[in-house]
């Protein structure tokens, strides 16, 4: 059953009633996600109900709490059964909010559209997408010679494989798209969940900065100033809030034009490759201006990224 962007507009006519009630069940483990009574819109003849909204809120839950997100890829999609005056309709949506009308999913597509199409040989690597049975990774060494890993999926899912495993690695590639290994040892790589609902990874190649903004609480009290350590001033909690600030390097217009993908988006990580560790992070820019060449005086189009931890920093 081909797939629905969660984003369009999607109608289950329940004939002509002027209301009815109804159910949209999850194929998965027949859970009732929504029952209640629609009633027919008076400049309509037949009782529509539109079921992607619905099923948006599902997504948006699924996606926030996900424990191991790369490879819990079922939070993305969701398949269900819509049952209301002897109708029965079942659809299948996907959580691509990309608002892209040319894009339609067939039995076997990769999700997954890096910026840069760069890696660290240190890093994570995930390329998401629905799977055929034999689907196959060609990692190609810098002496010319391939080895291929099976994905080992059949079906939604994301493929990851730490690049470290694999020695002399040059590129990657899956599904007709190729990623190449940047041997330059940088630091960053963001990972972020694009429009369409696959995962990417943006290798940081500008450099950047850690900054934390710290929020003082404090209380004052009364001491004794003949005392050298007398304190009137408590100091008792400071709130901090960690931030990057990151310089993606040098794009081109076309990589320039999937910046959005990054910065809309609602899940993104950012991973140390020098020590492994991968944290939860917000895109704290509110503005993405899409440069190119010439609307920058012709000059080389760059992007500074700021990002926030997201996770408390308390200490008391």
């Amino acid at each position: 059953m081909p797939y629905i962007p969660v984003w369009k507009d999607t109608y289950v006519d329940l004939g002509a009633v002027d209301s009815a009630a109804f159910t949209l069940t999850l194929d998965s483990d027949l859970s009732v996600l929504y029952s209640g009574r629609a009633v027919r819109r008076p400049d309509e003849d037949n009782l529509t109900v539109r079921v992607n909204d619905i099923v948006a809120d599902l997504l948006s839950r699924n996606l926030l709490t996900l424990q191991d997100p790369m490879t819990d890829y079922s939070a993305f999609l969701a398949g269900v059964t819509v049952a209301g005056n002897g109708v029965t309709q079942q659809l299948s949506f996907i959580a691509d909010w990309s608002y892209d009308p040319t894009r339609t999913y067939g039995s076997a597509f990769i999700l997954s559209d890096p910026i840069n199409a760069l890696l660290d040989g240190r890093q994570t690597f995930a390329v998401t997408g629905v799977f055929t049975s034999g689907q196959k990774v060609t990692f190609t060494k810098k002496n010319g010679t391939t080895t291929q890993a099976s994905v080992g999926i059949i079906g939604e899912g994301t493929y990851t494989v730490d690049l470290s495993t694999v020695a002399d690695l040059a590129a990657v590639s899956v599904g007709g798209k190729t990623w190449t290994v940047d041997g330059s040892c940088r630091t960053w790589v963001l990972h972020y969940v694009n429009a369409y609902g696959g995962w990417d990874s943006l290798l940081i190649r500008g450099g950047g900065k850690q900054v934390d903004s710290i929020t003082r609480y404090e209380h004052r009290r009364s001491y004794d100033n003949a005392l050298p350590i007398g304190r009137g001033r408590v100091n008792y909690l400071n709130d901090t809030t960690r931030r990057w600030e990151l310089h993606s390097g040098w794009l081109t217009d076309d990589q320039s034009g999937r910046m959005t993908e990054l910065t809309e988006s609602v899940l993104v990580y950012l991973e140390d490759v020098t020590t492994g560790t991968m944290l939860p992070v917000v895109v704290a820019d509110t503005e993405t201006e899409v440069k190119t060449y010439a609307n920058q005086g012709r000059r080389l189009v760059d992007y500074t990224i700021t990002v926030e931890l997201a996770a408390d920093r308390l200490r008391k």
